[in-house]
């Protein structure tokens, strides 16, 4: 955490949103693929009762079938992510991010309609059953 947002970033000296999930991932072993479209193709779909630690929360724009943005679940409301908003790697919340908490958003919901801050909200696990 902590490190700079660089678009297309890999290193500690700069990680974008995908880069990020993916360096993490790839310290415990696990390969994914570079892009956030690419890593949500390659998870499992769960709904927001099923989320754990450590699972993804996909983010779009306004065209719901173009993922944008990769955060892990870090537990209870809480984001980690890189982003531009934030300038670096950082733990964050559903509020902070969304403007709403875990308990108002599910799979598939899309928040913040009519403004400039619409997101459709998507949770995958790599993790087996």
């Amino acid at each position: 955490m902590g490190a700079p947002f660089v678009m297309g970033g890999l290193t500690k000296s700069g990680v974008d949103c995908s880069g990020m999930t993916m360096s993490v991932f790839r310290a415990l072993g696990v390969a994914l693929p570079r892009n956030a479209q690419d890593q949500y193709c390659v998870v499992r779909r769960v709904s927001k009762e099923e989320l754990k630690k450590g699972d993804f929360v996909f983010l779009t724009r306004k065209d719901p079938k173009r993922i944008h943005h990769v955060a892990i679940y870090a537990g209870g409301e809480r984001l980690l992510e890189s982003t531009l908003d934030g300038c670096k790697a950082r733990e964050t919340t559903f509020n902070v991010k969304l403007g709403h908490s875990l308990r108002e958003i599910y799979h598939g919901v899309t928040v913040n309609e009519g403004t400039e801050n619409i997101r459709t909200v998507y949770f995958g696990t790599l993790i087996a059953d």
